[in-house]
């Protein structure tokens, strides 16, 4: 199993960002979220076409959200030198208690579906619809720019979008 953690740097509500709370159990562990229509997140997948001409294919990913409380983050060395600043990397989190109705919490766990080949390099698109979630201290939709590449993330205006991206395994040559 493989979660991919977001956080806030202020706590946001989580009506908006989970639809139809509802549990999934997962061996020992149980989860309690749903779906986000807030959230996408995307896998790149090449596909042969047999005349050597690759296809890339960006296919969403139904990943499923829950609330979390984000305990520890760490930055981390990117190894790849274009890339604006240092990824940050939630190392410890326990789950809030859901409430769509006014429940919040400091960042979201999207639980990636279990079918994905992660043997091979996986290459991830994530995608927040910012104008969504509303910061609780403001009342206002986060500032979700990811100005180039750079964290924390915004350009000092409400609301727009969040795209990001990360990889899974080792890139080959």
């Amino acid at each position: 199993m493989s979660i991919l953690a977001i956080s806030f740097s202020r706590e946001v509500f989580q009506r908006n960002v989970i639809t139809e709370p509802e549990e999934l159990n997962i061996g020992d562990l149980k989860f309690t979220g749903g779906r986000s229509y807030v959230f996408e997140v995307y896998v790149r997948e090449i596909a042969n076409l047999g005349n050597d001409s690759p296809l890339c294919i960006w296919s969403c990913i139904d990943a499923f959200c829950f609330p979390i409380l984000v305990e520890k983050i760490e930055e981390v060395d990117n190894k790849d030198p274009g890339h604006g600043s240092p990824s940050q990397l939630i190392t410890g989190y326990s789950q809030a208690d859901i409430d769509v109705s006014g429940g919040t919490s400091d960042g979201f766990g999207l639980i990636l579906p279990n079918s994905l080949n992660k043997s091979q390099f996986l290459e991830f698109r994530v995608v927040l619809r910012s104008d969504l979630v509303i910061d609780v201290e403001q009342g206002l939709p986060v500032d979700g720019n990811h100005v180039d590449g750079l964290l924390p993330s915004g350009n000092g205006f409400p609301g727009s979008s969040f795209e990001s991206w990360f990889w899974m395994g080792e890139r080959e040559n």
